[in-house]
């Protein structure tokens, strides 16, 4: 479940709390080596966001509200898509990404500047577009209605890329499913970007 709570660094005196988390991850079926992986990914998103967003840093945010606890050279990626998050990721479940909901044809906005890697169909997935963004950052939008980039495009944040549909097999009607990934491992949208209605 998500917390209310914004991003916070852990210190060794929560080594206890770790271990606990550990245990419960073990129990899960989410393997330790896994969720350190995870950890670690978000570590180097925060490390690389200089990189990534031409900014300072990049940080988490408090999902329900927007708030976050930053300084004046913070940033977050941008929001993919306006809507209602009808699901959250959850790795236990294998919900590598998040649904968003909208009208039909909403436009859906690249998070951050990169390069179109991936522009088409697939079965599962629908109307497709991959995005590679520096830092080994990688965003992915599926179901879109209409793909607007091809292969080898250069796109800013902030940029129309597609919009939202419903193509390919999903249990949701209209909106997208967006997964963002560092180094190949899928990392929490809803930590780096909030969903406004």
């Amino acid at each position: 479940e998500e917390t209310d709570g914004e991003y916070e660094e852990t210190g060794g005196e929560d080594a206890s709390v770790l271990e606990q988390n550990k245990t419960i991850l073990e129990k899960d079926g989410v393997s330790t080596e896994d969720q350190q992986k995870r950890d670690g990914a978000v570590e180097q998103i925060k490390a690389d966001a200089k990189t990534i967003t031409g900014e300072n840093s990049l940080v988490k945010v408090n999902g329900k509200t927007g708030s976050n606890a930053a300084d004046d050279n913070s940033v977050m990626l941008q929001s993919p898509a306006a809507g209602s998050v009808v699901s959250k990721f959850d790795v236990r479940k294998k919900l590598f990404g998040i649904a968003i909901s909208n009208k039909e044809n909403t436009p859906i906005i690249c998070i951050a500047e990169g390069m179109i890697v991936y522009s088409g169909f697939d079965p599962e997935g629908g109307n497709t577009l991959i995005v590679q963004h520096a830092g080994n950052l990688m965003s992915i939008y599926k179901h879109n209605a209409q793909l607007y980039k091809t292969v080898g495009s250069r796109v800013k944040a902030g940029e129309t890329i597609a919009s939202m549909g419903s193509s390919g097999k999903s249990s949701f009607k209209v909106h997208l499913w967006f997964e963002l990934w560092y180094n190949g491992v899928a990392v929490n949208p809803q930590e780096y970007i909030v969903v406004q209605p």
